[in-house]
């Protein structure tokens, strides 16, 4: 498992390139999900993210943490698109021992979703199911 920091380019930040970018989660998981080309786009995701304004604006960035599962290629990702401080290398990465999460800690986290569910007949009779399993008309 891997951890990677991704900082935002301030001075983009003040371009509305970086702000623009961020406004839609989408966006941001796309981009992130060109980080790692040999997994099929059907499979699940491979990597969580969290984008992170940080509470002390001026001293640290604001950024995107990434957690995955096999080693990202961030260069891939952001060569042809400038709102990072600086694409990380992979010795800036930091590998995570599975042994690190063990059984029963308890982990403290914030999760943002996209409770949505595809029905096999989604493109002739479009549907919405809601985190209660319930269709929504």
């Amino acid at each position: 498992m891997f951890l990677s920091q991704l900082k935002l380019d301030l001075y983009n930040i003040r371009n509305n390139i970086v702000l623009n970018w961020i406004q839609n989660p989408y966006n941001i998981h796309r981009r992130l999900w060109m980080a790692f080309p040999d997994r099929p786009s059907s499979q699940n995701s491979p990597f969580l993210f969290q984008l992170d304004y940080n509470s002390n604006p001026g001293k640290i960035p604001p950024r995107i943490l990434v957690f995955s599962e096999e080693l990202p290629d961030w260069e891939r990702a952001f060569q042809d698109f400038n709102v990072l401080e600086k694409i990380p290398d992979q010795n800036q990465i930091k590998r995570i021992s599975p042994a690190f999460i063990m059984k029963d800690t308890t982990l403290r986290f914030s999760l943002t979703a996209n409770p949505t569910k595809k029905t096999k007949d989604y493109r002739l009779f479009p549907t919405c199911v809601g985190l209660d399993g319930k269709q929504d008309i």
